[in-house]
């Protein structure tokens, strides 16, 4: 009798746990019925380079994984390679050339374009004698290609530095401390008349959880529980007044003071931003061109955009050439 009892009693405890899972089931499946059906949108993961070949960096915010290959489709499938520094580069060695370091967001990176089609590449085979080096990275602002040129000046050692500013959206860029749908950055404030970083550490962004668990957030409801939980935890988004003047006025100082020169490329115009240049003595190209992938896909340089990118700079370097050197 008594062993009756006891396995009436475990039977009910055992249909008890079975009934709290199902219901915890079907629970969990009206959920992510629901948020497929009206959140899906909201809780997307968008695959772009900056998660699929990056990494988080502290200092930067994210940089390229050293000797990664990736492929992204955008317009067609491209394999994204980065070196042993973590550039979209060929190696370089020891210096035997005079330098010339590019600088500059994904318009230098090269996105949506295979590597030998971009115009660094170009610029080697129209400039034998000099050694071209492509330090560009995907959604980078002026602050944070500032910060790259600072740590990395030393080591590659250029003669010249050449920025490339979007004026897409550099100034918007520079003006935050989160871009892109949730990339932390570090980011200047103006103080007294001078540039005070802030925002470092850079916070680790959502995206790069999405990265290492991509299994796991196939399910919309955990991406929602993750989102909320980042939202609650990660710092609020800071808008500081524009100090991008400022950083490239502080860059041409950093470059002068080692003994190179400062040059900027202009992927759009700007009357301001070139009246600034000119009053400070620094040499601009204007890069504008039609060859463009459509705007919706970011209005980047095609092949032939990069092709056009290359002659013009080429032009823009031969004009101030005096005694085979180049005059700032």
């Amino acid at each position: 009798m008594e062993m009756d009892i006891q396995k009436n009693h475990r039977r009910k405890k055992i249909m008890l746990i079975l009934l709290v899972f199902i219901s915890v089931w079907i629970s969990f499946g009206m959920a992510e019925l629901i948020l497929r059906a009206f959140y899906a949108q909201h809780y997307s993961i968008i695959a772009d380079e900056k998660h699929l070949s990056y990494g988080h960096d502290d200092e930067l915010g994210w940089f390229p994984v050293k000797n990664s290959q990736k492929g992204l489709k955008v317009t067609r499938k491209i394999i994204y390679t980065h070196n042993s520094k973590g550039f979209r580069d060929i190696e370089h060695g020891e210096k035997r050339k005079p330098r010339i370091l590019f600088i500059g967001d994904s318009f230098v990176w090269g996105y949506d374009v295979a590597q030998e089609e971009r115009f660094t590449e170009k610029l080697r085979e129209l400039m034998p004698h000099w050694d071209i080096l492509n330090c560009g990275v995907s959604g980078y602002g002026t602050d944070q290609e500032y910060l790259l040129l600072r740590k990395y000046f030393d080591e590659f050692m250029p003669d010249i530095v050449f920025l490339i500013f979007c004026q897409k959206n550099d100034i918007a860029d520079n003006s935050s401390n989160v871009i892109n749908g949730g990339y932390f950055k570090p980011y200047f404030v103006k103080v007294d008349g001078k540039l005070v970083l802030q925002g470092v550490p850079c916070p680790k962004s959502i995206h790069y959880f999405y990265m290492k668990h991509p299994l796991l957030l196939k399910s919309i409801l955990i991406r929602a529980v993750v989102f909320q939980y980042y939202r609650l935890t990660l710092p609020q988004p800071v808008h500081v007044v524009d100090p991008t003047l400022e950083i490239i006025l502080a860059m041409n100082h950093f470059v002068v003071s080692k003994g190179a020169i400062f040059f900027i490329g202009l992927e759009d115009q700007n009357e301001q931003l070139e009246d600034f240049l000119n009053r400070h003595h620094i040499a601009s190209v204007q890069l504008k061109n039609s060859y463009t992938i459509p705007f919706e896909r970011g209005s980047h340089w095609t092949a032939d955009g990069h092709k056009y990118v290359s002659k013009k700079i080429y032009d823009f370097f031969k004009k101030r050439m005096v005694n085979n050197k180049l005059d700032r």
